[in-house]
């Protein structure tokens, strides 16, 4: 019963965070077949950038 109602409330948070977080955006975007040309530089520039701090 606890596992079905966590899951009940799960899926609508991992629905929104899917659609709206900005690296999912990024992903999605790169994914798509028209942009893979872009998908290699982007990654690489990903990566290779310094984190803050």
């Amino acid at each position: 019963m606890i596992l079905m109602l966590s899951v009940r409330l799960a899926a609508p948070a991992h629905a929104y965070l899917d659609a709206y977080s900005p690296t999912n955006i990024l992903i999605r975007k790169l994914r798509d077949p028209g942009r893979q040309r872009l998908a290699f530089p982007v990654s690489a520039v990903l990566v290779v950038s310094p984190g803050p701090g």
